[in-house]
C-alpha cells in the first residue's frame, strides 16, 4: 500500500471512533492504528505524540483509535470525559493514556488543577508519571506535588532508571524542568545527573539541536563540559561556539573591571575554563587559539590552579600532559611559564618517564574510556609507521587492506568454531553456541534460554570480535551512537587495521614485532578489538570483595567505541604489539646518557683548562658535605665551566634525535635542555646556587661519578692537596704553593718511615 493511500485509509478509521471501543457481555474490542513513520509523521494527532515516546511505547501496538480521538478532541473538558471509559479497560496501557493526555495538555494548555484531576483518574503511581511530567515539562504541577514529599524520597525519583526523568526533560528541551530537577538534587552530585547513560542528557539534546538546553549544560556542568570537549569530531564545533562566546564574556569583565588582574572566578567558571583550555590545547591548530590560551592563562585566578584538574582521578599537570601528547609546543612552554606547573612538572621529570611506559595491565589500558580519547602519543605513531612500511607489500598482494580483513574474519571465524561459546539452560545442561545470526535464531529457544545465550555471546571475547566487524552485526544495540548500515563504523581504521592483523599474524623472523609469540600478538588484537566493540557496555557497577564498586560490563547488546576511542584504542595495539621492552629505552637509561654526556663534557674541559682543576679541586672538597657558604667568587669559578647556549643546543639535538622514537618530542625537547642548563629534577634540600652551576648539575645528579672524574683528573695532572683544606676556606695561591710543599714533606717523611730497615 502507498504511503499516500495509507494515509487516507487511516484518516478515514480515526472518523469512525464509535466504533472502536465497544462492550459486548464484558467483552472489550480494541482497535490500533499501526503506521510507517512516514505516515506516522504526516498524521494530524499522531504526529504530536513525540518519536522518541513513540518507538518506546506505542512501537509494538500502534495508537488506540480512541487515543486518536482523544488527541483530536478541541475542547480540553470534553478530552477529560474520554478518560472515563478508558481507565475503564484494564486491556489499555495506562502509560499509553498518560502520554496521550499530557501531550493534548501541552498542546491546549491544560491549569494545573485540571491536569492534578485527570491525572487523578489514570490512578498511576507518581514514581511513574513523574519522568513523564518531566519529559513534557509541567514543572508548576511538579512543584506542587513534589511539597508533599520528603527530602529522600524526591532523591529516589530523582536516581530512579539512572536518572531518567532528567535525561527526558533534556530530550524533549524542558530547560525550566531541568533547572527544577537540578535545584532539587545535592549540590555535590549533580554531575552524576548530566553523566548519566554516558551523557545522554546531552548527547540526546545535541542530536536533536536543543541549543538552549546544550549551552545550559556546558555552562553549569565541567562533567559535560569536559565529555563534550574531548569528543572533537562529534562536538567540536558546538564547543568551539561556547568557548568564543565565554571568552567574549570574560573580555568584557575584564574591560568593565577597574583592575582586569584580580579578576574573580567562581569555582564553576574557574572548572569551567579550565576544561576550555584543555580545548584549545588540543587543537593547536584552531583559529586564534593561541590568543585565548594566551589570554585565559593571564588570569591569576586561573593559573593559581590550572596545575590541577577538577576531577581528582586525573593525574597532575593534566594540561601539560596533554599539551606534550599532542605535541602542541607552544602550549606547554606557555603553561611551563607558570610556577606551580613547571614546579610540578620538573618534580615528575616532566612525565619522561609516564611517556615511554607501556602498561602490562591489557585490560585496564582498554578500559579507560577517558584515555581512549586521548591523541597519539609520538613514539606510538612512529612505531605504527614503522609497521606500516614493512606490511605495505604484504598488504598490496593481499588484494589490499579490504582483502586482509576478509581473511582476518575468516581466521576469526574458524577460530571460534574450534573454541565456541556456551551459555547452560535452567536444568545445568550446557549448549553450544553457532557463529551467525542465523543459525542462532534457527535454535528457536524460548526468551529465558535466549537471554542467557546472548549473555554468553557478550562474553565470548573472540566472538565478540568477530561480529564487530560484521555488516550487519545483529548483536549490537540499534541506539548506540555509532551504527552504520546496523554495524559499528570501523571503515574508515581499514587500512590501519590491515596493518595491525598483518602485524599480529606475522609468521616471519626479522619483522618488527617478531620478538613477541604470534599467538600472544593475535590475542593482543583480538582483546583490544573486542574492548572497542563492547566500549560504551562499561556502565555497570558491581560490588567486589572489598567493598569497593567497579564497574563492569552491563552484558546488553553491543555497544562500540566512538571514532576518536577507535583511533586511541587501535595506537594501544600497536604499544602491545611491540611490547615495550624490546624497543623501548627507559627512562633511567636515558637519565644514564644524560649525567655521561655531562660528565664527559667537564671532562674534556678541565683537560683543556688544567689550571681551574687545582682551585676547582679545593671548592669541590670543600662542598661535597656543605655548599650554602658559596660565595660569588666561588660562583663565578664554577660559572667558567658552564655549558654555552651553543653548546647546550648541541647536546640537546644530539640527544633528541637519539630518543625521539622512543619519548614524545616535545616533553623530552624541555627535559634535556633543562638538564644541560642545570634545571631538572629538583630534590629535596637542593640550594638554589646547583641551578647556577652546570657542575654542581653534575655533582648533585651523580655524586659518586663526580667525585671520580675529579680524583681521575688530579691524579693524572699529579695534583695533591693538603687535608685541612678538605672542608676549609678556599685556598689562596700562595696557601696552595705552601701546602704543596708541605705534602711533599710529609709525604717525604712517611716514605722514610714506612721504608723496611
Amino acid at each position: 500500500m502507498s504511503e499516500k493511500l495509507c494515509a487516507f485509509t487511516i484518516s478515514l478509521l480515526s472518523h469512525q471512533y464509535d466504533h472502536n471501543i465497544t462492550a459486548f457481555t464484558g467483552v472489550i474490542t480494541l482497535s490500533y492504528l499501526t503506521l510507517g513513520k512516514r505516515a506516522r509523521q504526516a498524521h494530524p494527532q499522531i504526529s504530536l505524540i513525540p518519536e522518541f515516546v513513540y518507538c518506546k511505547y506505542f512501537n509494538s501496538t500502534g495508537v488506540l483509535t480512541e487515543l486518536v480521538k482523544l488527541l483530536a478532541t478541541p475542547n480540553p473538558q470534553e478530552a477529560t470525559s474520554l478518560l472515563d471509559n478508558l481507565v475503564q479497560a484494564k486491556e489499555i496501557k495506562k502509560e499509553q493514556i498518560l502520554i496521550c493526555l499530557l501531550v493534548h495538555a501541552k498542546e491546549h494548555g491544560y491549569d494545573a488543577q485540571l491536569l492534578q484531576t485527570c491525572l487523578e483518574k489514570i490512578d498511576l503511581p507518581f514514581e511513574v508519571s513523574f519522568p513523564f511530567m518531566c519529559y513534557f515539562g509541567f514543572t508548576d504541577l511538579l512543584k506542587s506535588l513534589s511539597t508533599s514529599l520528603a527530602p529522600e524520597e524526591l532523591t529516589t525519583l530523582l536516581v530512579q532508571d539512572n536518572f531518567k526523568a532528567f535525561r527526558w526533560a533534556c530530550d524533549h528541551d524542558e530547560l525550566a524542568a531541568v533547572k527544577w530537577l537540578w535545584q532539587q538534587f545535592p549540590e555535590d552530585r549533580r554531575q552524576e545527573m548530566v553523566a548519566a547513560h554516558d551523557f545522554s542528557a546531552f548527547r540526546w539534546a545535541y542530536k536533536k539541536n536543543h541549543s538552549a538546553t546544550i549551552v545550559w549544560l556546558l555552562t553549569n556542568s565541567p562533567a559535560c563540559l569536559a565529555y563534550a570537549e574531548m569528543h572533537v569530531e562529534d562536538y567540536g564545533h558546538t564547543v568551539a561556539t561556547f568557548l568564543n562566546d565565554t571568552i567574549k564574556q570574560l573580555r568584557t569583565r575584564c574591560i568593565d573591571a577597574a583592575d582586569p588582574s584580580i579578576l574573580s572566578l567562581s569555582t564553576l567558571e574557574r572548572d569551567r575554563c579550565f576544561y576550555l583550555i584543555r580545548h584549545l590545547i588540543r587543537r593547536p591548530h584552531y583559529p586564534y587559539g593561541q590568543d585565548h590560551l594566551e589570554f585565559l592563562l593571564s588570569i591569576p585566578a586561573l593559573t593559581d590552579v590550572v596545575h590541577r584538574s577538577p576531577n581528582p582521578q586525573e593525574a597532575p599537570n593534566e594540561l601539560l600532559r596533554l599539551a606534550f601528547d599532542v605535541e602542541h609546543e607552544a602550549a606547554a612552554l606557555r603553561l611551563l611559564a607558570i610556577p606551580n606547573v613547571r614546579q610540578a612538572a620538573m618534580r615528575d621529570y616532566y612525565y619522561l618517564d609516564y611517556q615511554a611506559q607501556v602498561a602490562a595491565d591489557l585490560t585496564a589500558i582498554l578500559e579507560d574510556r577517558e584515555s581512549s580519547l586521548r591523541a597519539l602519543a609520538p613514539h606510538v605513531r612512529g612505531q605504527y609507521e614503522k609497521l606500516a612500511e614493512h606490511y605495505q607489500a604484504r598488504i598490496a598482494q593481499g588484494g589490499g587492506a579490504h582483502k586482509i580483513l576478509d581473511a582476518m574474519r575468516t581466521e576469526l571465524a574458524e577460530r571460534y568454531t574450534a573454541k565456541p561459546a556456551y551459555y547452560a539452560d535452567d536444568a545445568g545442561q550446557s549448549h553450544c553456541l553457532p557463529l551467525t545470526w542465523d543459525e542462532f535464531e534457527a535454535l528457536d529457544l524460548k526468551a529465558s534460554a535466549q537471554a542467557l545465550a546472548l549473555q554468553a555471546y557478550y562474553e565470548h571475547t573472540l566472538h565478540t570480535t568477530w561480529r564487530y566487524f560484521q555488516q550487519p552485526n545483529l548483536w549490537q544495540d540499534e541506539r548506540a551512537a555509532l551504527v552504520i548500515s546496523g554495524g559499528a563504523d570501523y571503515r574508515g581504521y581499514e587500512p590501519m587495521l590491515a596493518v595491525l592483523w598483518c602485524a599480529a599474524t606475522d609468521t616471519t623472523d626479522g619483522g618488527p614485532v617478531a620478538h613477541q609469540a604470534r599467538d600472544i600478538r593475535i590475542n593482543h588484537f583480538i582483546t583490544a578489538m573486542a574492548m572497542i566493540a563492547r566500549a560504551h557496555n562499561w556502565h555497570g557497577e558491581q560490588k567486589q570483595a572489598d567493598g569497593k564498586i567497579y564497574e563492569c560490563d552491563d552484558k546488553k547488546a553491543d555497544r562500540p567505541s566512538c571514532n576518536p576511542g577507535v583511533n586511541r584504542r587501535l595506537g594501544q595495539v600497536v604499544e602491545l604489539l611491540f611490547d615495550a621492552g624490546a624497543e623501548i629505552k627507559t627512562f633511567t637509561q636515558l637519565n644514564q646518557t644524560l649525567c655521561d654526556r655531562l660528565r664527559d663534557h667537564f671532562e674534556q674541559k678541565l683537560k683543556h683548562n688544567s689550571e681551574l682543576l687545582r682551585p676547582l679541586k679545593t671548592l669541590y672538597d670543600r662542598i661535597v658535605i656543605d655548599y650554602a657558604d658559596l660565595t660569588e667568587q666561588d660562583l663565578a669559578l664554577l660559572g667558567e665551566l658552564n655549558l654555552t647556549n651553543a653548546e647546550i643546543e648541541q647536546q640537546v639535538a644530539t640527544v633528541v634525535e637519539r630518543y625521539v622514537d622512543t619519548f614524545n618530542r616535545v616533553p623530552l625537547q624541555i627535559y634535556v635542555k633543562d638538564y644541560f642548563s642545570g634545571g631538572a629534577n629538583p630534590k629535596p634540600n637542593l640550594d638554589a646556587s646547583a641551578y647556577q652551576s652546570h657542575f654542581l648539575w653534575l655533582r648533585h645528579s651523580s655524586s659518586a661519578r663526580t667525585w671520580e672524574m675529579m680524583h681521575d683528573l688530579n691524579e693524572t695532572q699529579k695534583i695533591r692537596q693538603h687535608p685541612h683544606t678538605m672542608f676549609g676556606r678556599k685556598a689562596s695561591s700562595f696557601e696552595l704553593k705552601n701546602n704543596d710543599a708541605a705534602v711533599d714533606s710529609d709525604e717525604s717523611d712517611d716514605e722514610e718511615r714506612m721504608r723496611p730497615t
